[in-house]
């Protein structure tokens, strides 16, 4: 199974590898959310403004979710086309 493009992190920071007692680096904290998930949520944003739920409940926000991902991973497949 191959791995999904997350385009990396989406607000990268400068390195901030520690030495550790034994004298290997490791990297401090988390990098965030990735580039993926960050372009995701702005896109379901976009899909639910303005929108009515109506009866429509956790079958409309699976759809929208799945909508943004996928737009989400069309961007990322552009970026690295160009």
């Amino acid at each position: 199974m191959s791995e999904k493009n997350t385009g990396g992190p989406a607000f990268p920071r400068a390195a901030t590898n520690v030495r550790t007692v034994e004298g290997l680096c490791a990297d401090e904290g988390d990098v965030g959310m990735s580039l993926r998930d960050f372009i995701a949520v702005k896109t379901l944003q976009s899909l639910i403004t303005g929108r009515t739920w109506g009866d429509s409940g956790a079958d409309l926000i699976d759809t929208w979710a799945k909508s943004a991902y996928a737009c989400a991973d069309a961007m990322l497949r552009a970026r690295d086309a160009s």
